[in-house]
């Protein structure tokens, strides 16, 4: 009886502690101050918050070890890291689990060799990475929106565009242990060393990324790696088939206004994205691919189709979950029947019984078409109804599945970092004359094959043709980002009508209080 009460207070205990994706609510809250305190911020003081997370602290997370060896070591791996900062006396960053945990990410993006003690904490702290990074760019968005749509009183700035992809590129380089310069792109792919990237750039040849260097003539290629051995040359190129290449299309759709074809200023904006995700060996550009390969890919493809068959089998609705539609009858004019008048002795009588009579019919063949366009019109507003509500159901499907989906794309080719990892992307609108974010960045982790996501942002209030860009930017990988302009042309919204029936003058409206005085004390009479 006392057993199971302490271990339920300490499950509660623990899990309160996290936010949902395990990351310590007191670093959400540390985040928050560092973003108010200072929003625009450059990579090295990016990775001076990240090294401030509670995460790295012994209090706050058990696996942290501190040892007194880290008391030799820490100062002689501080020499040898350069624009460290780590002299300041500000309030987080001057806390020693801070300085170790900033000189570490430091060792890790420049390749140091460390102490077997050192490479523990290191690997520690580097699997958590990845979380923290996500819900820093999470905060610092959602901040910034928050700012520029005035839910902040004056005084708080904004963070630009710049900083929030700061905070995004440095993902990438933890996970391959990089830093992002010139060149340090194709540094990702095995058996290459900074001594061999001046082959890259000559005067034939001007290759700076890996995609370039996929799409050259393999004789080319083999002459660029000519000091590497066969072996090391298909470990290249094997790896190389590991990338991906990621084809996004868009559609632009208008939710709130009766056309949803014209932008008007201050509507919302729903963009749909269509991604399709291949790997890097489409590219190749040489003619001796393995026929294995190319099986292989015919193999998938048609595994992919009979997939999709199946997945739409499944998806259809069954007849209990969608109800047909009743198609009424259209309506039938009514009939009325004409009794023979009686017989009258004069004939004026007999005339004018005969005119009011088809007048009569007159009148009801009137009132019957009356009635059906009436009914006309019922079943025009049930279907518009009906198809908004057919929308509405398949975009809760849409959120169903991405909700209901398993967090598992592609496996990611880092052998620097301590575990396993899956590609993960961020997809975002943002406005790069302002250097502001638009949307708010979706976080994408179950991209296989083909995904589609929608994104949600208010048009200006100008009207005016804007330009924007749609970035899809990989948390795994450096220079595989995907970028295109979107235009929007943003009209002038319609004037709202007043109607005459809700104009009300101060006469109308003191007449209308007395009836309703004269209504309370009124009594039934006998």
């Amino acid at each position: 009886m006392v057993i199971m009460p302490i271990i339920v207070g300490t499950w509660w205990y623990r899990s309160i502690r996290y936010t949902g994706d395990q990351v310590l609510i007191i670093t959400t809250q540390l985040y928050n101050f560092l973003i108010m305190k200072s929003p625009q911020m450059n990579l090295k003081k990016i990775i001076m918050v990240l090294g401030s997370s509670r995460e790295f602290e012994r209090h706050s997370n058990p696996e942290i070890v501190e040892r007194p060896s880290d008391n030799t070591e820490v100062p002689q791996l501080l020499k040898d890291l350069p624009d460290l900062q780590e002299k300041t006396r500000e309030l987080p960053y001057s806390a020693p689990y801070s300085i170790k945990a900033r000189a570490l990410i430091h060792a890790h993006l420049s390749r140091l060799p460390l102490s077997p003690n050192l490479t523990k904490d290191k690997n520690i702290l580097i699997k958590k990475c990845p979380f923290l990074i996500n819900e820093l760019v999470g905060n610092t968005a959602n901040f910034a929106q928050a700012v520029m749509s005035n839910y902040f009183p004056k005084g708080f700035t904004a963070p630009k565009l710049d900083t929030i992809e700061n905070m995004m590129r440095l993902s990438p380089m933890i996970v391959q242990a990089l830093w992002n310069k010139s060149k340090c792109n194709l540094l990702q792919l095995p058996h290459i060393e900074e001594s061999q990237l001046k082959h890259f750039m000559t005067k034939k040849r001007n290759i700076g990324s890996i995609k370039q260097f996929a799409e050259t003539n393999d004789s080319d290629r083999r002459s660029i790696l000519r000091n590497l051995t066969d072996e090391q040359y298909d470990d290249i190129l094997r790896v190389c088939s590991y990338y991906p290449s990621v084809e996004m299309t868009y559609k632009v759709n208008i939710d709130d206004d009766e056309d949803e074809h014209t932008i008007t200023a201050g509507a919302l904006v729903t963009l749909d994205v269509f991604l399709k995700r291949d790997s890097l060996k489409v590219h190749f550009g040489s003619e001796d691919l393995d026929k294995q390969e190319v099986e292989d890919t015919k193999a998938d493809e048609v595994d992919e189709l009979t997939a999709n068959e199946t997945q739409k089998e499944e998806n259809k609705a069954k007849p209990w979950q969608k109800q047909q539609k009743k198609t009424k009858s259209k309506p039938k004019a009514k009939v009325t029947k004409v009794t023979k008048p009686k017989k009258v002795e004069q004939k004026a009588k007999e005339e004018s019984e005969s005119d009011i009579e088809e007048s009569g019919l007159d009148e009801d063949a009137n009132e019957n078409v009356s009635a059906s366009e009436d009914k006309n019109t019922k079943l025009q507003e049930k279907n518009s109804g009906d198809d908004y509500f057919e929308k509405f159901q398949q975009m809760q499907k849409k959120k169903e599945k991405l909700e209901t989906k398993a967090k598992i794309s592609h496996r990611v080719y880092c052998p620097y970092f301590p575990d396993i990892k899956q590609e993960c992307w961020w997809l975002y609108v943002a406005d790069k004359k302002t250097n502001t974010i638009i949307s708010s960045p979706i976080y994408i982790q179950t991209l296989k094959d083909t995904e589609e996501f929608e994104l949600k942002f208010m048009a200006p209030k100008i009207p005016a043709i804007y330009t924007y860009t749609l970035i899809l930017r990989s948390d795994s990988y450096l220079d595989f980002d995907v970028i295109k302009n979107l235009k929007l042309d943003v009209k002038k919204a319609q004037d709202i009508e007043e109607h005459p029936q809700w104009n009300f003058t101060d006469e109308e409206d003191a007449k209308e209080d007395e009836k309703e005085d004269d209504d309370e004390y009124a009594t039934e009479s006998d």
